[in-house]
């Protein structure tokens, strides 16, 4: 391949990406899976919509302006990273403004930057708004159940065998990452928990 066509090549790589991706974006303001009420699965579904217009793109390149430049197997390329890059980032920034216990401190004291806060204060406001206010459990047990992992039953909730699956999954997952298990297997709910709080201050 000569110089100029790679240049024109990697010209239309990176023109089809940003021009789905800034699709991808826009379609967050459209009602399009509106119905889904879990924010990442809507997310995932306009992404894959996104990944189908960036290869029906990179076919119309390919037939129109460079045929013997751009082959099938380019259009499947753009595709795979497309959807590659923009799950990492929608992930890692749009679902993690959505719900990040982080965010909800870093912008509770961006807020008042001059002001400080205590972790008494903190918790507090924690407690009141994020848990209470945005009704942050209810959101999740929702979430689960339109998942599939969690069922109510004699008015309350139960895991179904797909939450049971799913956290046997988790369990492997951290046994090979060596990560800290107290979320995974926190206390029974029939038994009594306490935990030991870390001392406040430099103490």
């Amino acid at each position: 391949m000569k110089f100029t066509e790679f240049l024109l090549l990697t010209g239309a790589y990176i023109a089809i990406y940003a021009v789905s991706t800034v699709t991808f974006v826009l379609l967050f303001g459209t009602p399009l899976f509106g119905a889904v009420y879990v924010f990442f699965y809507r997310g995932i579904g306009l992404l894959l919509v996104s990944g189908l217009f960036a290869a029906i793109l990179s076919f119309m390149v390919k037939k129109l302006w460079l045929r013997c430049i751009m082959t099938y197997r380019d259009v499947l390329l753009i595709f795979t990273i497309f959807c590659c890059v923009n799950m990492v980032f929608f992930t890692h920034i749009p679902v993690t403004a959505e719900r990040s216990i982080s965010i909800f401190v870093l912008g509770y004291m961006a807020n008042d930057p001059n002001k400080i806060i205590t972790e008494q204060d903190m918790e507090k406001r924690f407690i009141n708004q994020y848990i209470m206010d945005f009704d942050a459990l209810g959101k999740r047990l929702h979430e689960q159940m339109d998942i599939g992992t969690v069922k109510e039953e004699n008015g309350g909730f139960v895991i179904t065998d797909r939450g049971k699956g799913l956290m046997r999954i988790y369990d492997f997952i951290a046994d090979c990452f060596h990560i800290d298990k107290r979320l995974i297997h926190p206390a029974s709910p029939s038994h009594a928990y306490t935990t030991r709080k870390k001392p406040r201050g430099n103490s």
